[in-house]
């Protein structure tokens, strides 16, 4: 993974321009407009890209409240539902508003935000009606997968947008918008909070932490070949949305490539830690949660 990621940014260093405007349509006409023709497939994958994270925390933090309500009192039961499922909307907030802000072209109007808490309010009542319906067997065993992957999710979103606030590398859509190709930067030139976001793809580190799926599906011998084949599709998924990116003219393939370290190094490290504390010679299981050991898919 190393030999990789250092081939793919001394590639990228040297031709990123280039790479995301052949990939994207870039071209100019007589006049000197430059514009862009993404194609249809990556706009669209760019659209379910918004929701990798948004589902995955959301589910991860309603499994963890299922298993903490078990041990409170009726009043905290309460609270805890309602904190929750607070948090499980704002993850379905993020999702809806980027839908619906990337269908209508980047302006949101009052209609627009009508559509977009009623998605909030549907998906959040749905997600929440699903999982208080997984058998109780079930909830007990996914209590520690569900906390170390909310801890991942959370993570990955604070690292990945502080580096894009304090980079500040303009997109070439942005670029193409602005009809000049001149504030193009190198990735390792950072812009420091000039408002864009290109550095490094927050979709590419997102779709990455979908390989933390094994964590959930228990440690038998009869899910090892699943637990790998599910590691390396996810990782796949990953190269895919990464491609996308560069299609659609939203980042350059050094931001992808970072991105994808991003979700690596923190599916890595969070492998580690979980079984640190529930494998062997790790801390002792609480005896009321049933929790499930996986190991990291072989690599």
């Amino acid at each position: 993974m190393a030999v990789i990621f250092i081939v793919l940014m001394a590639i990228g260093t040297v031709y990123d321009l280039k790479i995301s405007g052949s990939l994207s349509g870039l071209s100019q006409s007589e006049d000197g407009t430059y514009s862009l023709s993404p194609n249809i497939l990556a706009v669209i994958m760019g659209v379910i890209g918004r929701w990798t994270t948004p589902v995955l925390g959301a589910v991860s933090f309603l499994f963890v409240e299922l298993n903490l309500r078990r041990k409170v009192t009726e009043k905290t039961r309460l609270i805890l539902f309602f904190v929750f499922s607070v948090i499980a909307a704002a993850f379905m907030a993020y999702g809806s508003e980027k839908t619906i802000e990337t269908i209508a072209g980047g302006k949101l109007y009052a209609g627009h935000w009508v559509i977009i808490v009623l998605m909030i309010i549907v998906l959040t009542a749905l997600l929440r009606f699903i999982i208080e319906n997984v058998p109780k067997k079930t909830v007990r065993k996914l209590f520690g997968p569900a906390l170390f992957t909310a801890a991942a999710v959370c993570v990955l979103l604070l690292s990945a947008t502080l580096i894009k606030l304090v980079w500040g590398r303009v997109r070439l859509s942005e670029l193409v918008a602005a009809n000049s190709l001149d504030g193009f930067t190198k990735w390792y030139k950072p812009n420091f909070f000039s408002g864009s976001k290109s550095f490094p793809s927050g979709h590419t580190a997102n779709a990455a932490l979908l390989m933390l799926i094994p964590l959930w599906l228990g440690n038998s011998e009869k899910t090892r070949r699943k637990r790998t084949a599910v590691y390396f599709g996810a990782m796949a998924w990953s190269v895919v949305m990464g491609f996308s990116r560069l299609c659609c003219g939203a980042h350059y393939l050094t931001d992808v490539t970072f991105g994808f370290l991003i979700g690596f190094i923190i599916t890595e490290i969070t492998y580690a830690l979980y079984e640190k504390a529930f494998g062997t010679g790790g801390k002792k299981q609480d005896k009321a949660v049933d929790v499930a050991v996986p190991l990291t898919p072989q690599k």
